[in-house]
């Protein structure tokens, strides 16, 4: 019952502008060695799309950019269209949580 309720929440941010995206600098990318607690949420969700991409690897949450997270954001990108540059920036945001809102089975 929790977690639903917390899956609720959640669901409502997805229509917002990109929840938990840094708002600074504007043209903000998220790569390779950057450590944050954002980037922990990004592999969490990268980990939900093992449910909807057959080449995503099981990522640790570790809360850094390593060469296993920006290998899944290019399985992301290349999946969706997008230049597969292994880089997180806003549109391979938007995509990420359109695939968890339409795809993943939480």
């Amino acid at each position: 019952t929790t977690w639903d309720a917390i899956y609720e929440e959640y669901k409502k941010t997805l229509t917002q502008d990109l929840p938990f995206f840094p708002a600074y600098p504007q043209n903000y990318k998220a790569e390779l060695g950057e450590e944050s607690v954002f980037i922990s949420i990004i592999q969490i969700l990268l980990r939900e799309l093992t449910a909807v991409y057959d080449n995503f690897p099981n990522l640790e949450i570790s809360g850094v950019f390593d060469a296993a997270t920006e290998n899944a954001i290019k399985e992301l990108q290349s999946a969706s269209g997008l230049e597969p540059d292994g880089k997180l920036d806003r549109k391979t945001y938007r995509r990420l949580l359109y695939d968890l809102e339409n795809h993943a089975s939480f």
